[in-house]
């Protein structure tokens, strides 16, 4: 581990642990796979293919690295490309004077205006935006 960590730490919500007093890394893998109270749902990534069998052994997912990385590369790129060709306006919550304008351009009034109504018409520009983002 680098000089000011321990062999075990969290980073932005990832636990790190250095193979210290194991003979390799993968052997920490294993001990990891063998442990784990519901293998079943882990998803092992490794290019070893002895981490690999002990985790089929418990039934537990294995990929292999370079298969797992390609996958993800690819759905970030598929993510980018769709972000560059949504020419869509994130739907931003209104403003109270927004919300009045409308309202008041509807024959409603700024003071006639109810919660319940701008929680509506929020919602309304809620479930339009996932609409158009889902392709819809």
């Amino acid at each position: 581990p680098p000089a000011n960590r321990t062999n075990l730490f969290n980073y932005q919500g990832l636990l790190v642990h250095f193979a210290v007093g194991y003979p390799d890394a993968d052997t920490l893998m294993e001990s990891y796979i063998d442990v784990h109270t519901a293998p079943r749902n882990l998803t092992v990534v490794s290019s070893d293919h002895r981490v690999q069998r002990a985790a089929k052994r418990r039934r537990a997912q294995a990929i292999d690295s370079n298969v797992w990385y390609q996958r993800i590369n690819h759905e970030m790129k598929a993510k980018r490309v769709a972000q560059k060709t949504d020419r869509s306006k994130p739907n931003q919550k209104l403003e109270e004077f927004e919300v009045n304008a409308w309202l008041q351009n509807f024959g409603l009034g700024q003071h006639g205006a109810s919660e319940a109504l701008q929680q509506e018409i929020e919602q309304e520009l809620k479930n339009s935006h996932k609409k158009k983002r889902s392709g819809r």
